[in-house]
């Protein structure tokens, strides 16, 4: 009864509140699931022709890139000279963000946000009230296909900074009575947290939990070995991070509901996910046009690893045009089987970000590192790896004339969350060495199931 007035009256009346239009976008998108995949096609095209128009004419950086490197031809956006055009990259962002920025905005709200650096650095962007409104009716589509109606109680399993502060926020507590949304922070796993959410989740009697992969595995092993359970959870959905076989089977153990995994990143949103019936990661082709791209920026064939590289067809106040997120991944060869107009993801490889043991027995999330080695400063970019429950390393990289790192701090805080017996070392290195073919992980642990 709820979601059904959720949907109808409480989500539409937020919304107008807030200056967002994504009601609207919600049934514009759900209607693309019914085109032929040549009428997604010529969608896509029209909008991305729209983006570039907008860029050329509004974005100093692509009003000088465009007179070198014309995407257009006849007036339409021409593909072999759109797939010509440099990449853009975070080093990019960072160097030149303000001419990145759309001089004609006509009431299209930007906002500030970031990303948590979950690959070593954290990247500064800007989103406009366009693109966040059609990232939330991507969602509300996309929970959809998993059986999730607006509405429906949600839990999630979350750890950035900036989410945490968000949702203590009255804005934010308002937002979730509203949604029916409760937030547990992924910042500390130790056993007393964790009993504290299986309550949590218990009270609010969810359908539907979120996560990043390292989080819920290791909540659902918690949960397994104390047969707890949760009867009201009918799907849950990794985001964030490399989904490996061990935490799917992990989650769905202790979930005992099914697992989709889910590829977006902070920059864009939501960029595709597992949808029933269906082999791979469903695109939102309608929302981001995504390539995979070789070494030399040829583009890969079916089941050929590759740079994935996104263009955010909505966001006009900060256009974000063939970036590369910095994942990997692969195209589904086609099947007949599919049962929606969008292409799909084979497979992806995302940031890996592992949970840390201490000898204490908790667990230390991801973003407990990022913001501690942020809190002072001369880092410029790390990874942590432990070998051992009482033993870590953290390899760090020195920002080029930043001030003295203050190891001793960094040390006190660790032991203080871990154990003073957690034997903590710290090693200056000029690059991180990973080798080929493996994909750079923030946190790596080598303990027990963790690989």
């Amino acid at each position: 009864m709820y979601s059904s007035i959720y949907a109808k009256l409480i989500y539409p009346a937020y919304h107008r509140a807030i200056g967002s239009n994504a009601t609207a976008l919600i049934r514009e998108l759900d209607g693309h699931d019914r085109l032929s995949r040549d009428e997604l096609a010529r969608l896509e095209s029209k909008k991305l022709s729209a983006l570039l128009l907008h860029a050329r004419e509004s974005v100093p950086h692509y009003r000088q890139l465009f007179a070198r490197h014309d995407p257009f031809a006849s007036g339409a956006v021409d593909y072999d000279r759109f797939r010509q055009l440099p990449i853009l990259t975070k080093a990019d962002i960072r160097n030149n963000i303000n001419n990145l920025l759309s001089e004609r905005l006509d009431g299209n709200r930007l906002d500030p946000n970031s990303t948590s650096g979950s690959t070593g650095e954290p990247l500064s962007f800007f989103t406009d009230l366009r693109s966040k409104s059609y990232r939330k009716a991507a969602v509300a589509r996309n929970r959809k296909w998993i059986g999730i109606e607006n509405g429906n109680p949600v839990a999630r399993l979350w750890g950035s900074d900036l989410d945490a502060r968000k949702a203590k926020s009255l804005r934010g507590k308002v937002h979730s009575f509203i949604t029916r949304e409760i937030f547990l922070s992924a910042y500390d796993l130790d056993n007393s947290r964790l009993i504290a959410y299986s309550r949590a989740i218990h009270r609010h009697k969810p359908k539907l939990l979120i996560g990043y992969p390292s989080a819920l595995a290791a909540f659902g092993e918690f949960c397994s070995e104390r047969s707890i359970e949760f009867p009201s959870i009918t799907a849950v959905v990794c985001s964030a991070e490399a989904l490996h076989p061990f935490q799917r089977e992990s989650i769905e153990s202790g979930f005992s509901a099914p697992v989709y995994n889910r590829y977006g990143c902070r920059e864009v949103g939501d960029i595709a996910q597992e949808v029933p019936g269906m082999q791979g990661l469903v695109v939102n082709s309608d929302r981001i046009y995504a390539e995979i791209l070789d070494e030399s920026g040829e583009a890969c064939g079916p089941e050929t690893m590759g740079n994935i590289v996104i263009t955010d067809l909505d966001n006009y106040g900060m256009p974000l045009i063939r970036y590369q997120t910095g994942d990997r991944g692969s195209w589904a060869v086609p099947g007949s089987e599919a049962t929606l107009p969008y292409p799909v993801l084979g497979t992806v490889e995302g940031r890996s970000v592992d949970v840390v043991m201490a000898p204490s027995g908790n667990r230390i999330g991801g973003f407990f590192w990022t913001t501690l080695l942020r809190t002072r400063p001369g880092i410029k970019a790390f990874r942590v790896v432990q070998d051992s429950i009482g033993s870590i390393s953290i390899q760090f990289i020195r920002m080029p004339g930043g001030p003295e790192i203050d190891i001793p701090y960094f040390e006190a805080k660790i032991r203080d969350k871990c154990g003073p017996e957690m034997e903590v070392e710290f090693e200056e290195v000029a690059e991180f060495d990973i080798p080929p073919g493996e994909k750079f992980r923030l946190v790596k642990s080598n303990v027990g199931r963790q690989q």
